[in-house]
C-alpha cells in the first residue's frame, strides 16, 4: 500500500524550474533516502511533499489524498500524520521547550494523554542527556540541543510517516549516532520514513530506497535490494561517518 505518491511535480522561481517533474511513491512502512548536491533542489522537495510549499505543478497523495486541493479537515487529518523535521530545529521563541513539545500535540490532538506524553519526554530527555531543559525558552539553547529537541518533538506525535531534512546537520559524532539509532528504532516500529541525507552510513542503516537527485530531478533509484547497492552509492559524493554502521 502507497502511503505517499507524489505525481509530476514542479517548482519554479520565476522563469526558472527548480523542480522538475518528480515521480515516485513511498510504500508504507518504507524509508527512502534523497541524496545531492546543495543545489538539487532535495529539500525543498521535502517542504512541497510535508504539504509547506506548494508545487507549481502536479500533485502530492497521502494515503490517497491530496496534500493540498482537498477540504479543510481533510487537509488538517492529513497534518495529524506527518511529522516535519527541519534541518535547524524550527522551536518557536515566545513558547518554552515544553510548550513548544507539547504545542502540536496540542492543536491536532486536545484530548491527549499528558501524563504518558510527559513521561515519554522525560525518556527521551534522558536519553539525549540534555538535562533539565523543559522550562527553558530556546534562545537559552544551544543549536545543537535545539536540533535533538525537534526529533523528540516528532517522536511523541507517532506519525504515519517522518519527514526529515538533514538529520546529522549541525551533530558532533555521539549526537549523530543517537539520532541514527533512534531514527532506527523508529523505522522499525513501522513507521515510514522520507530523509534527505548524503551520509553513507545513514543510506546504509535506514534506507530501503536510495534516491539521487540532480537539478531538479531524480537521476537514480536504487533498491537496497539490488545486488550493486553498494557499488552505486560510489556514484556519488557522500559522507562517511567512522565505525558508525557497525555500531547501530
Amino acid at each position: 500500500m502507497n502511503i505517499l505518491e507524489v505525481k509530476n511535480i514542479n517548482w519554479y522561481l520565476e522563469d526558472e524550474k527548480i523542480l522538475d517533474d518528480i515521480d515516485f511513491t513511498l510504500e508504507e512502512g518504507q524509508s527512502i533516502i534523497i541524496s545531492g548536491t546543495y543545489e538539487s533542489g532535495k529539500s525543498l522537495l521535502l517542504k512541497v511533499i510535508g504539504g509547506i510549499t506548494p508545487p507549481s505543478h502536479g500533485r502530492v497523495l497521502f494515503l490517497g489524498r491530496d496534500v493540498y486541493e482537498s477540504p479543510d479537515e481533510t487537509i488538517d487529518e492529513i497534518h495529524q500524520q506527518i511529522a516535519f523535521i527541519f534541518q535547524e530545529g524550527a522551536l518557536l521563541s515566545n513558547l518554552n521547550i515544553r510548550e513548544n513539545l507539547l504545542l502540536p500535540l496540542k492543536y491536532h490532538n486536545p484530548r491527549l494523554d499528558l501524563p504518558g506524553i510527559t513521561r515519554e519526554i522525560e525518556e527521551f530527555i534522558s536519553y539525549f542527556s540534555l538535562g533539565h531543559i523543559l522550562d527553558k525558552r530556546p534562545a537559552a539553547l544551544p543549536n545543537v540541543k535545539k536540533k535533538l529537541l525537534s526529533f523528540v518533538r516528532a517522536a511523541i506525535l507517532h506519525p504515519r510517516l517522518m519527514i526529515v531534512d538533514e538529520p546529522l546537520f549541525n551533530l558532533d559524532l555521539d549526537n549523530q549516532k543517537l539520532v541514527l539509532k533512534l531514527l532506527r528504532k523508529i523505522h522499525k516500529s513501522g513507521i515510514s520514513m522520507l530523509i534527505v541525507s548524503n551520509s553513507r552510513d545513514l543510506i546504509k542503516i535506514l534506507g530501503d530506497r536510495w534516491l539521487v537527485m540532480d537539478r531538479g530531478r531524480i537521476v537514480q533509484d536504487v533498491s537496497s535490494s539490488d545486488p550493486d547497492f553498494d557499488k552505486k552509492l560510489n556514484t556519488i559524493s557522500l559522507t562517511d561517518l567512522v565505525g558508525v554502521e557497525d555500531e547501530i
